[in-house]
């Protein structure tokens, strides 16, 4: 097998877009992204590392509004105080929205928001990657043994998902309140 890769690697001439190419499509390529996609779903099925990620985004989320307010209030800045009471209550309203974006990014195995700023990559361990047939059973079975694998990173973006959510709508939110209040207030 390595003897076809390294035939196949002297035809590209050292060009580093051809050797990209031949090293992508090869069937060693496809074994590390299977071996990688397997170990990086291992390190993250940890109940440790969901655990300090919710708690970690949890004490994020509420801390912020509480930065806003007390700052707010220090610096007599009433605007401040009041756009933190909007994100509090933007993000008690928020909840259901935001739990069903995150249901919605562990069934597509892709975040929501901002889903276009990541760098995506294809699912190794899939019947597509192997060039096996969805419909057969072997297509099916290596699918469904790729989604089982990916469990940990599917939670992972699910509880990430939540909490962009959850900030995101009650900033949005806030935004909206404090512009409100400045457009009765300046008439």
């Amino acid at each position: 097998a390595l003897d076809k890769v390294a035939e196949r690697l002297s035809l590209t001439e050292g060009d580093p877009a051809s050797i990209l190419k031949t090293v992508q499509a090869s069937g060693f390529r496809k074994f590390v992204d299977s071996h990688n996609e397997l170990w990086i779903n291992g390190v993250l099925s940890g109940f440790k590392t969901h655990v300090i990620n919710v708690i970690s985004a949890t004490a994020n989320t509420l801390s912020q509004p509480m930065n806003m307010i007390v700052g707010g209030t220090l610096r007599r800045e009433w605007d401040d105080v009041r756009e933190g009471v909007a994100l509090y209550r933007g993000l008690r309203q928020h909840i259901g929205d935001s739990l069903e974006m995150a249901r919605r990014a562990f069934a597509t195995e892709r975040p929501v928001l901002g889903a276009n700023h990541i760098l995506e990559h294809p699912h190794s361990i899939s019947a597509a990657n192997y060039n096996l047939d969805p419909n057969s059973w072997l297509g099916w079975g290596t699918d469904a043994i790729g989604k089982t694998i990916r469990f940990p990173g599917r939670f992972l973006t699910a509880e990430d998902e939540f909490f962009k959510q959850m900030n995101y709508r009650s900033k949005l939110m806030a935004q909206a309140s404090r512009e409100a209040a400045d457009m009765v207030k300046n008439g």
